[in-house]
């Protein structure tokens, strides 16, 4: 699984261990950018959850290329349900069982390939993955094995990042490289040199697909699964490296947005965006007959 990249992403799981961005896990009150996304991602995730499959004690969720096991934690914590988090890099599995640990959650993190997993056929109630998807250049046959190992009636959540330049983050990007100069000038060295030195919103010298949420929504519905939907999310632009003050300021003018569009635009999930602008999109896809 992404052989050729897998000495990238270790190297990058390395380089953060034991800095602030090795935990990025916020139950209630994100207070820096990154843990802001997750935190709504997480959010997202849950409330799908907890819609199809009611009552989530003694169900069974598997997390595909789980890094720092962020939304297992959450969700085992949130809903009470039974996560399996994986990963095929040795270095992401080390900072997910310290953090399993941190949060009290019980669980067994596995090293497994996306194309090949170990499982049974149908071991599992849910299937998420966060940030995998678009590095997958076979995407058609992940989604198959995904499919495979879920339990009729189950579902898919996979959120996606692709490679959309045109995307919200454009108008990030001048403000990103003047904070790289500051930044190397003040420092004389570079904070998460695993992220793109251009955006620093993601990781660098790795496949990235550039399929959007309804290309993907096509690809999912190949693989065999039933009543798909694309949801784009994540309007909100990185602002990177920035001192710890002025991260937690910007994540209190984002919460005052979603507040703005939730009430003033009446929107029940304000995460939610148009294709123009999201970062992400959500493919939500169930096993099985579902209207």
């Amino acid at each position: 699984m992404m052989g050729k990249y897998k000495e990238v992403y270790d190297r990058r799981w390395s380089s953060s261990c034991g800095t602030k961005d090795d935990d990025i896990f916020a139950l209630e009150n994100p207070v820096r950018q990154v843990e802001f996304f997750y935190y709504n991602y997480n959010v997202f995730i849950s409330r799908v959850l907890s819609e199809v499959l009611g009552d989530c004690s003694g169900k069974k969720l598997l997390e595909i290329g789980c890094g720092r096991a962020t939304s297992s934690i959450y969700q085992a914590l949130k809903l009470g349900i039974s996560v399996v988090p994986t990963d095929y890099s040795e270095e992401a599995l080390k900072i997910a069982k310290k953090n399993l640990r941190k949060y009290g959650v019980v669980a067994d993190p596995k090293k497994e390939d996306l194309y090949h997993m170990s499982f049974d056929d149908e071991s599992f109630d849910a299937v998420i993955s966060l940030g995998v998807m678009e590095h997958i250049e076979e995407p058609e046959m992940a989604y198959r094995e995904m499919q495979r190992v879920l339990k009729k009636g189950g579902v898919m959540i996979s959120m996606n990042v692709p490679e959309c330049p045109d995307n919200i983050q454009r108008i990030a990007i001048p403000i990103n490289r003047m904070l790289i100069k500051l930044e190397r000038f003040f420092s004389k060295k570079e904070s998460k040199p695993w992220l793109d030195k251009e955006s620093r919103s993601k990781t660098a010298d790795v496949y990235r697909s550039t399929l959007r949420g309804e290309e993907f929504a096509r690809v999912v519905k190949k693989s065999g699964f039933n009543a798909i939907r694309a949801v784009e999310v994540n309007s909100f632009p990185t602002i990177d490296p920035v001192p710890e003050y002025l991260d937690r300021l910007i994540v209190k003018f984002y919460k005052v947005v979603m507040m703005f569009r939730e009430i003033t635009l009446r929107m029940e999930n304000p995460f939610v965006c148009s294709a123009r602008n999201s970062r992400a999109h959500f493919i939500v896809a169930h096993k099985g007959d579902r209207k």
